[in-house]
């Protein structure tokens, strides 16, 4: 199966020691920028996860995209700042990057709760296997994120957190069961976040909220620690504002070790490709005009 990508136009405030001045207005809230402040050693990852968290605890109140916080990050982030402090390197290529989870997700120690009060109190002893497969790469996670009960239903609501607003227009939808995923995301609180998708999951937020959003083809080994809708058509993916983490993140979960260096640091000659713009997607795709890339 080709794959596809889609995109259209009360928790205490933690407290870090030397927390860093204002980001530049230019951040762009992806992988290789959090990373470059932790190479220049402007910031560490407890910097970073602080920064992430505080943004969070002030807006996430009005768009409600994320129904509990994980108590262990700072921890995670300590240790990362240890290992890289001891040898200076990363530990992997999502070293202190910030992930928000869907809530059908199993974190470790953390209540995969579906959106459902009744589930609350429901916590894995172990992690799903996506979870695992980042956090040998490095990754932080931050929040679980809020979506529709059982990943069903048309209203994009829950009991645990409410109805999901979209960052650009409250009065707008955040689309599909993975809400929270696209919003939190949209609204800066993290570099990538993972949901599921049955049938539009990923891709409605993604689309309703200018991001990249990608849902690979079902596999159900990597469904492992999911609370699924549909066991058969499920599957698990990322949405990001950047599609260098896009790519990134979704070679870690599927274990592709050589698609993120094929496809995002491979150096090519930009100027043999063509970019195709359709304006009419009503009558058939029609093309208005194919032009070089440097030109579009």
């Amino acid at each position: 199966m080709r794959p596809f990508f889609y995109l259209l136009f009360s928790w205490p405030i933690f407290v870090v020691n030397s927390y860093p001045t204002k980001l530049d207005k230019n951040f762009k809230f992806s992988s290789a920028e959090v990373q470059n402040l932790i190479k220049n050693k402007n910031w560490s990852c407890k910097d970073i996860l602080k920064y992430f968290i505080d943004r969070a605890v002030k807006y996430d109140p009005i768009i409600r995209s994320i129904i509990s916080y994980n108590p262990k990050a700072f921890e995670r982030a300590q240790q990362l700042d240890e290992f890289y402090a001891q040898t200076g390197k990363l530990m992997g290529e999502m070293h202190c990057v910030p992930v928000i989870i869907k809530d059908n997700i199993d974190i470790q120690g953390i209540p995969t709760t579906a959106g459902v009060k009744a589930m609350r109190n429901m916590v894995p002893n172990k992690n799903a296997l996506v979870i695992e497969r980042m956090n040998q790469k490095g990754a932080v996670y931050l929040a679980k994120a809020n979506m529709a009960q059982l990943a069903a239903g048309s209203i994009f609501s829950s009991e645990q957190a409410g109805l999901c607003n979209n960052p650009y227009n409250l009065n707008r939808t955040c689309s599909a069961s993975s809400s929270g995923s696209g919003a939190s995301i949209a609204a800066g609180f993290a570099v990538v976040s993972l949901g599921t998708d049955t049938g539009g999951s990923i891709i409605g937020p993604a689309s309703s909220m200018a991001l990249w959003g990608y849902r690979p083809p079902h596999n159900s080994e990597i469904l492992n620690g999911i609370l699924p809708l549909e066991s058969k058509a499920d599957t698990v993916g990322p949405m990001a504002r950047n599609l260098d983490d896009l790519v990134l993140t979704h070679s870690v979960l599927y274990n592709l070790p050589t698609l993120y260096s094929n496809i995002v640091q491979k150096n090519f000659e930009k100027s043999s490709l063509r970019v195709r713009i359709i304006t009419n997607f009503i009558n058939g795709f029609k093309v208005d005009k194919i032009c070089n890339y440097s030109n579009s």
